[in-house]
């Protein structure tokens, strides 16, 4: 009764035309949920239905009047000041992200088969089978997609709390052998090899994703990976971020054989993923928490980093990539050039060597590409190795130092310096036609 007369009261406050919204849906969503239970409930007794038809009645009323009313992220936000758990504000994050992306999909099918619809159609049942197949099919590439990007950012399958210790001195002592060896190469100028590929393959179910590769990236390289769609740059950047694992060959990373048993650990895939971090083509599956900062902040706290330490790195990242203003913006609410810097902040923050950007100026307008290159510039200036896959040279030729060329076949055809490549004219015309 309590709950009925609190939405009665929140109901005389609604404008009219939310009102009947609100009535509309509210209706449709009672009569769905008791055509699923009806059955079992009429089994129970008239008395049980009642109880059950009310108590469900009343919810969903109260479920209809926020949704109308409440920004998700001011709801999310109200979540967090109950203190619910970060696990289920996540989940619900990632829930509606994941169902405004098949909404999307479905929307522009729909008004696709109806640009191309001139007359009735004959087998109208085959065509709902066949557009509920395709969605669960996108559905599915999305799961795979979501769950391979929170595991490219150290997420092994438990989520993790940020803890109160601070990072402890001796933490920083351990690294200066290591830091001693960087010096002294950098300082000799001597090149440091990073990756090497000794004859790797790799096969799809139904074709070849990469045959008899051999290469070497050294420390501070920025690599980019060219080819025709389909060549096998997107498979190379998987099988180095250790989202896949090779057919055939030999992947070493530091000396380290990065093989399936390697990556079987969890501890050692986490590691890996700390030391190469990727960007998505796709950053909608790459963007699933409820605010910007607390996206930037998911990998850190996978590592169980200090609060103050995530803070930290998280305000440091923010400012490099320059997303400090959108720090309490919903991801999914962002333009396409603010999606990828977003999606590279929360690479960056976990401080890797090396990154891996999968056509990352793609959609981007000529000012947010030239902004991506620019700062993709600092970082290798900082001392970051960048490979980045792309087919529009155009866009690459001023900023890569070496090109990477696969050739449909799945091979590399040319592995050039810059300066190489500019006295090839043929060649340079050929990349400007992918």
């Amino acid at each position: 009764m309590g709950l009925a007369l609190l939405i009665g009261g929140q109901l005389l406050w609604l404008p009219p035309h939310q009102l009947r919204h609100f009535i509309k849906s509210w209706l449709i969503s009672v009569a769905a949920a008791l055509l699923f239970v009806l059955p079992s409930y009429w089994l129970a007794g008239p008395s049980t239905l009642l109880f059950f038809g009310l108590k469900t009645s009343l919810m969903l009323a109260n479920a209809q009047y926020y949704r109308l009313t409440t920004p998700f992220q001011a709801l999310l936000t109200g979540l967090k000041a109950l203190h619910c758990p970060d696990l289920l504000i996540m989940t619900l994050a990632i829930a509606i992200t994941y169902l405004r992306m098949l909404g999307q999909h479905l929307l522009l099918t729909m008004e696709a088969l109806e640009l191309r619809t001139v007359a009735p159609a004959a087998h109208p049942y085959r065509l709902i089978g066949a557009l509920f197949g395709n969605l669960y099919l996108k559905s599915y590439a999305y799961a795979l997609e979501l769950y391979a990007a929170m595991e490219a950012r150290g997420f092994n399958g438990h989520y993790a709390r940020a803890t109160t210790h601070s990072t402890h001195w001796r933490d920083y002592l351990a690294l200066t052998p290591a830091l001693i060896v960087w010096a002294v190469f950098i300082f000799w100028g001597i090149n440091v090899v990073l990756i090497k590929l000794v004859n790797i393959c790799y096969d799809y179910p139904d074709t070849c994703g990469l045959n008899a590769l051999n290469l070497t990236i050294d420390a501070g390289e920025f690599v980019c990976l060219m080819g025709p769609n389909g060549s096998g740059k997107s498979t190379l950047l998987r099988l180095l971020s250790g989202l896949a694992s090779p057919t055939s060959g030999t992947y070493w990373l530091h000396d380290q054989a990065i093989t399936a048993d390697y990556l079987a650990n969890a501890q050692q895939r986490q590691r890996l993923h700390q030391q190469i971090g990727m960007v998505f083509q796709n950053t909608d599956v790459q963007l699933f928490n409820t605010s910007v900062a607390a996206e930037v902040a998911f990998g850190p706290r996978q590592l169980g980093l200090s609060a103050a330490t995530i803070k930290q790195r998280v305000d440091d990242c923010l400012a490099l990539t320059d997303c400090g203003d959108l720090a309490d913006r919903v991801p999914y609410q962002l333009s396409g050039g603010e999606k990828k810097r977003v999606a590279l902040a929360s690479v960056l923050v976990l401080n890797p060597e090396i990154l891996l950007l999968d056509e990352p100026l793609n959609g981007l307008t000529i000012a947010a590409q030239q902004h991506m290159l620019t700062l993709l510039q600092r970082l290798q200036v900082a001392g970051k190795t960048i490979i980045m896959a792309s087919h529009n040279y155009q866009q690459v030729q001023t900023v890569g130092e070496r090109f990477i060329i696969f050739n449909p076949t799945h091979q590399v055809d040319a592995d050039l310096t810059r300066t190489a490549l500019a006295q090839q004219p043929a060649r340079q015309a050929q990349l400007m036609t992918l």
